[in-house]
């Protein structure tokens, strides 16, 4: 481990949140980072050797360039945040749905991740079902499905689920 624990855990909960597209650790972020700092320094050194801007400026771009993809992160995670908030009325009416005509939940899950459009909320779905045949307790998989989407309508769906289930 070359991260302290709490980095670790900041950045593993970041990118899992984010959804993680390009499936990188923690460790791996950080060296980006780092890469992307280095680079912005060396920019900058260019930029005050060949173009004569402030000294002062090396530092700035450097410090800027380190945090990009933070901000990149960042962006990713709301862009996902907002596109399963807008999808979670129709999985809640499928899960209904479904419920209503007798379905447990597990096959309510099945339907809904069957029947739904491709969709950031339907892989979530897809994960929680995925855990739920693997074996993981309804409320351990309920609480990493939360986790994982981090949004209160989420969260208060996971929590209700899970006292239902008790």
């Amino acid at each position: 481990r070359y991260l302290s624990g709490w980095a670790d855990k900041k950045y593993k909960k970041k990118l899992i949140v984010s959804g993680n597209p390009l499936n990188i650790l923690p460790v791996e972020f950080m060296a980006c980072k780092e890469f992307a700092g280095i680079f912005g320094l060396f920019f900058a050194l260019y930029l005050v050797v060949f173009i004569s801007t402030p000294f002062l400026f090396i530092f700035i771009l450097a410090i800027g360039f380190y945090y990009l993809p933070d901000l990149k992160l960042h962006e990713m995670t709301s862009k996902r945040k907002w596109r399963m908030f807008i999808d979670i009325p129709f999985y809640m009416d499928l899960l209904a749905i479904s419920a209503e005509a007798g379905l447990n939940f597990r096959m309510a899950l099945e339907k809904v991740v069957k029947k739904g459009t491709s969709s950031v909320m339907r892989d979530e779905f897809e994960k929680l079902l995925q855990d739920i045949r693997l074996g993981v307790y309804m409320r351990e998989a309920l609480m990493n499905f939360a986790y994982r989407c981090d949004l209160y309508e989420v969260r208060s769906f996971a929590s209700a689920l899970i006292q239902a289930d008790r």
